[in-house]
């Protein structure tokens, strides 16, 4: 699958809108549907009758923002023959069902999308452009009947009248907790710019895969905790941790460039997809336990500078390795 991620990777950065299949009936994701956790493609799920999940989906076994959008995909016509398939020469008319057809709805929702707002779409970054897509049908869904589960099941239905005209920018996202025993869980979806703040012991979660435009703001002290179980991609990182704290990340990714600052006994440990260049400090206090620093890193496109600087009582250790389990 080597080649196709670098194929679907590079088709994001460029502007194109992938619409993919999430599967139904399948034990586990698909691809290339499953790069929608990477914010990649849009995987589409269906739906039927009532603004319902299809009694096809079984999607509570997969992991949380992996469906992106539904759209209809129960009962939908489809050209046959009589009496089944190859039976007769005589033409008929039948249904199907399937999150195949879901994914033409959504690819033609896209492309009536692209031509109805071409003149603005055609002066942005083309990196903004799957991520404005995404969020403008998901802000403009009919949303599900019945209380489903919107991390698994995705926010609801596509709407292509409202989402055809309407180009939605994403919004800031600023989330602070502070206070032994208080946790805030960050929600998934696509924003401009991420500020994360834990501290006074307060801990902040996030589990849902976030997309962010612009720049990811990290900051752990007091003794604050920052855990990433969810996929987080932005352009610009920065990561500051001080007084104890801790930042956890299993799948964090940055374009553009990141920088590190991390003192007073503070940790940092973190799976990193990178592209751009990483930089900064890790130091630590003169009388406990140093600053530390790990990182296992996969370079999208060869290894990138890395300028990192540390006292003598810190650690740092950065891996292209990619063990894929901590050490």
């Amino acid at each position: 699958l080597v080649a196709l991620t670098k194929a679907v990777e590079n088709a994001y950065k460029k502007g194109v809108i992938i619409c993919a299949a999430a599967g139904q009936i399948v034990p586990g994701m698909i691809w290339p549907g499953v790069y929608s956790l990477k914010g990649w493609v849009i995987a589409c799920g269906p739906s039927k009758a009532g603004d319902l999940p299809s009694a096809q989906s079984i999607w509570i076994a997969f992991q949380d923002g992996y469906v992106t959008i539904a759209a209809p995909g129960e009962n939908m016509p489809q050209a046959g023959w009589e009496g089944g398939i190859c039976t007769n020469d005589k033409p008929a008319l039948g249904t199907g069902w399937g999150s195949s057809y879901s994914t033409a709805f959504t690819a033609s929702v896209a492309a009536l999308w692209w031509a109805r707002n071409y003149d603005t779409l055609s002066k942005m970054d083309p990196r903004d452009i799957v991520p404005l897509f995404r969020h403008t049908i998901q802000d403009t869904c009919t949303p599900w009947k019945g209380g489903y589960d919107v991390a698994k099941f995705g926010p609801g239905i596509a709407n292509p009248n409202k989402a055809i005209v309407a180009v939605k920018p994403p919004e800031d996202l600023d989330v602070d907790c502070s206070g032994a025993f208080k946790v805030k869980r960050v929600p998934g979806g696509t924003y401009r710019n991420v500020t994360l703040h834990a501290h006074g012991s307060g801990s902040i979660h996030v589990i849902q895969p976030v997309f962010v435009e612009g720049k990811l703001t990290l900051i752990s002290e007091s003794s604050g905790t920052i855990s990433m179980s969810g996929t987080i991609i932005c352009r610009e990182l920065e990561i500051r941790i001080k007084s104890s704290a801790l930042i956890t990340a299993d799948d964090l990714e940055y374009y553009d460039s990141c920088k590190v600052d991390i003192s007073h006994a503070g940790k940092l440990l973190a799976y990193i997809a990178a592209e751009g260049p990483m930089s900064g400090s890790v130091t630590g206090p003169t009388i406990f336990n140093g600053s530390t620093m790990f990182a296992w890193i996969h370079w999208r496109h060869g290894r990138k500078k890395v300028d990192i600087s540390k006292d003598w009582m810190s650690t740092v250790h950065i891996s292209n390795d990619w063990p894929g389990r901590w050490a």
